[in-house]
């Protein structure tokens, strides 16, 4: 009398769960039939996981490690991009703006600006702080005495 393979057995032979050949996403390993890198079991087959993902368990969005395609680094379960950069729409890390320390959706939609620099955030964007000019660089110049504010370095200014 012949009875089915276990769920995770293409076929099998001699008992449910000695697997001859396995399901697309899974490996035969020791008549073990084991999820490829890039799925998971989720109990009935393997299902793939998350594009930033390039290994997961439990769920497709519970990462193990990250796909380095995408320049994120793993926090966590989640693969996120580092500080200095931003995830674009297809989820590659981009980097921020000089002026940005964190940006989010564009290079220049500044979350955080860089203290050293002299910079504050204002509505996205990092600009000098009060007696500083912005001199074209990252780093904004102190205003020459005895001007409190100025746009440039001089006086005149």
């Amino acid at each position: 009398m012949c009875s089915p393979c276990g769920l995770v057995c293409l076929t099998c032979s001699v008992a449910a769960s000695n697997c001859t050949s396995c399901y697309t996403g899974s490996y035969l390993s020791n008549y073990q039939c084991l999820c490829t890198p890039g799925y998971y079991f989720n109990g009935l087959t393997c299902v793939v996981c998350d594009n930033a993902c390039a290994t997961c368990s439990s769920t497709a969005s519970y990462c193990l490690s990250c796909n380095p395609a995408y320049g994120t680094l793993l926090t966590g379960s989640t693969c996120l991009c580092p500080n200095g950069t931003y995830q674009s729409v297809s989820l590659v890390c981009v980097s921020c703006s000089a002026l940005c320390l964190t940006c989010s959706g564009t290079n220049t939609t500044c979350l955080t600006c860089s203290a050293t620099a002299f910079r504050t955030l204002t509505s996205s964007a990092c600009l000098c702080l009060p007696g500083y000019y912005d001199s074209g660089s990252v780093t904004c110049q102190l205003c020459v005495s005895p001007c409190l504010t100025c746009n440039g370095g001089t006086v005149l200014n």
